[in-house]
């Protein structure tokens, strides 16, 4: 899709860039993060490129909207949503995946971003990281501080201690 023009880069996110750090959790959807531009003329986003272009080639979409190729149902999520998820973008570092080379979150964005969503299952994966101790530590409290993110960490950190006791 990026030979094709559909869009000029991709990262991968979500549950697949997290396992690629540390062990690997289920997932059911392989999110791609991709920037969406407006229809011309129009604050509106469309998928219609990426739709015309995967429905050419013979994938289809599934009950819930992915598309899925090669037996993984793709979500297809506009990077602009938060300024933290533009920084993930941009700072995304290439990682080879089954022989293929891609754009992948970092993992201090990855836990910064887990921290953002908040929840369990984002709490969980974020635990991961700071188990498996496959982080820049000084890197993820920057990301935390220039992102707002400080309270939240306050929050999962007393939360953490609440369990342990």
């Amino acid at each position: 899709m990026e030979a094709g023009g559909v869009f000029d880069k991709f990262v991968i996110g979500g549950a697949v860039a997290a396992s690629i750090y540390v062990e690997a959790v289920s997932t059911i959807d392989l999110d791609i993060f991709i920037p969406i531009k407006p229809v011309p003329g129009s604050l509106l986003v469309s998928d219609a490129p990426i739709a015309d272009y995967l429905s050419q080639r013979g994938f289809k979409r599934d009950q819930e909207g992915r598309f899925v190729i090669h037996g993984w149902p793709v979500q297809f999520l506009p990077v602009a949503n938060t300024p933290l998820q533009i920084d993930a973008f941009d700072n995304s570092v290439v990682q080879e995946i089954e022989g293929i080379k891609a754009h992948v979150l970092t993992p201090e964005h990855c836990m910064a971003l887990s921290l953002e969503l908040g929840g369990h299952k984002y709490w969980a994966r974020l635990r991961s990281f700071i188990d498996q101790e496959v982080y820049d530590e000084q890197l993820f409290h920057r990301i935390m501080a220039r992102f707002g993110l400080l309270n939240k960490w306050g929050k999962f950190q007393s939360e953490e201690r609440q369990q342990l006791e």
